[in-house]
């Protein structure tokens, strides 16, 4: 069966035919990582390490040194016949196998195999090669229900505290954190003083809970960027702006520290993904948070996580991963901010590249067509299904146009917009011209940079926000005869001006700078930066 385009999370996925192991499962995601991002704990990855410190080790079966070397051989030759480049990129490959092959025949069990294709694929320095463990591609998301967010106009699922970018702080003035926390009842069944097991995997459902805090790097510490409303932060009176420099007894600071060391060519993706991480996990007690408010005074207090409002979905052997999709018109407050009263803007944001998200996506443009302009939110998204860049860029142009290409060994595949020229219901329409602003950040990969580096290449699109993952190469999803699956690049991508975005991603033409000070006075400085770029190439208001 020929492959059919898609990209998932964090990766640039080809999807195909499932058939029995090692046949091949395509896929494209900006890597490995990704999926340690959404749950993956124990996945690595060469370019992308882990988002969180690595759990201490729990009991596994051994496995034989033939399955073990066979697993090698399987990850080995697979890399080395569908690479994009024979000569990967300098790396001498039949010499990294000799050093590797004797060390997987000494490993007793799949964990200790999996460090040592990790060190081995990390030889390359490229996005979208890592190994995840065979229980976690085929463990099934855990049923849950879903809260609605007011105020879209799709159904909204809240992949993850990303989600309340825009939405600023909830909270009553006046009331102090610690007054706040004590507030919020708890079961009884929670005991707030518990220590966890570190060895206790926690449950399935652990990384689909969070404070609601949207964390990012900020002059090297773990500094708050969003609070959901309704949330536990939001309960606790946490602001934007806030420096987190305690969480559980750990300073975050040191182990951003470590990640960036640890990243290689992808350092700030790391930092900020594990930052990222560090609101999601265990909902089971109530976890020590020690903050810096904006006069550097320390705010004390302890949250217990709950769920996200997040719909969870899983494609094939990838990890299950949340995911939201959000549209709404901008608030005269924001607007306001910004010097934009009057325009009619409207944002759409959406968590991952994902088939379930189109309809969403295809009602809130049609019911957008009036707009000033358009706000598309990608801050965040690690990637997903790259065919659906073609549906959905076909909203925002007037001409068939290619945003770039996608080569392997033996073939090259554009990426071609047509116009969208009629709606779901069959109305006939036209393409939204108006002017298009797309937001990124170091979390955004793979299929949101061919999108956003490939509109921006075009000149379609105007980019804000902060440089991508520079981690775009397509990838495929491959069982190896342990159970574990292979994440390996298999093509390469380039823009219509023939530049690469691997390794340097989606630069703003004028990059927003992220201060404490800023998060707390314009809530959102990125999309208020896009709605001042829109106020100027928009027409004035009558």
């Amino acid at each position: 069966m020929a492959p059919a385009l898609a990209s998932i999370a964090g990766a640039t996925i080809v999807a195909c035919s499932s058939a029995p192991a090692p046949q091949p499962q395509t896929t494209s995601s900006a890597s490995a990582a990704a999926g340690e991002a959404n749950g993956a704990a124990s996945t690595t990855s060469s370019a992308l390490p882990p988002t969180a410190p690595p759990a201490p080790p729990v009991p596994e079966p051994e496995i034989t040194s033939t399955l073990a070397l066979a697993t090698f051989d399987a990850a080995w030759t697979r890399i080395h016949e569908t690479d994009f480049d024979p000569e990967h990129g300098g790396v001498d490959w039949i010499a990294v196998r000799e050093e590797f092959r004797p060390k997987a025949a000494e490993c007793d069990t799949n964990r200790e195999l999996r460090q040592i294709l990790s060190e081995m694929i990390a030889r390359l320095e490229r996005s979208h090669f890592g190994v995840i463990p065979g229980d976690l591609a085929d463990r099934q998301p855990p049923e849950r229900s879903t809260p609605s967010t007011q105020g879209s106009t799709a159904s909204t699922a809240t992949a993850k505290s990303e989600s309340v970018r825009a939405n600023g702080s909830a909270g009553s003035e006046g009331t102090t954190a610690v007054e706040s926390a004590a507030s919020t009842p708890e079961p009884d069944e929670i005991d707030d003083d518990a220590e966890l097991d570190p060895s206790d995997p926690a449950g399935d459902d652990d990384d689909f809970n969070s404070f609601g805090l949207a964390l990012r790097v900020v002059e090297g510490r773990a500094v708050v960027a969003a609070v959901e409303p309704e949330s536990p932060a939001s309960r606790a009176g946490v602001r934007p702006g806030w420096a987190l420099i305690a969480i559980d007894g750990r300073d975050p600071a040191a182990l951003i520290a470590h990640a960036e060391e640890s990243g290689g060519a992808h350092a700030r993706y790391a930092a900020e993904a594990f930052v990222s991480h560090l609101d999601m996990g265990s909902p089971r007690r109530r976890v020590p948070l020690v903050f810096l408010d904006l006069d550097d005074t320390e705010r004390t207090m302890r949250l217990r996580r709950e769920p996200m409002r997040a719909e969870v979905v899983k494609v094939g052997t990838l990890p299950a991963m949340p995911w939201i999709s959000e549209s709404r018109w901008l608030t005269d407050e924001e607007l306001d901010r910004a010097g934009a009263t009057g325009r009619r803007i409207g944002l759409i944001r959406f968590s991952i590249w994902m088939p379930a998200v189109i309809e969403q996506i295809d009602r809130a443009v049609d019911e957008m067509r009036s707009a000033d302009g358009i706000v598309l939110d990608l801050r965040g998204n690690p990637g997903g299904f790259a065919g659906m860049v073609m549906g959905i860029g076909g909203h925002f142009v007037a001409e068939p146009v290619s945003i770039g290409s996608m080569s392997t060994r033996e073939t090259t595949l554009e990426f071609r917009l047509n116009p969208r020229r009629a709606t779901r219901d069959g109305r006939s329409v036209e393409p939204i011209l108006a002017p298009l602003a797309i937001l990124v950040d170091p979390l955004s990969a793979s299929t949101s940079e061919v999108f956003a580096g490939g509109f921006q290449d075009i000149g379609r699109a105007r980019v804000f926000g902060e440089t991508s993952a520079g981690a775009v190469l397509p990838a495929q999803l491959y069982r190896l005869p342990n159970g574990d699956v292979l994440l390996h690049a298999f093509a390469d991508f380039k823009v219509p001006s023939g530049g690469s975005l691997e390794g340097r991603g989606v630069i703003p033409p004028e990059p927003t700078v992220l201060t404490r000070q800023r998060l707390a006075q314009e809530q959102d400085p990125a999309l208020q930066d896009a709605i001042r770029w829109i106020r100027n190439a928009s027409s004035p208001v009558p």
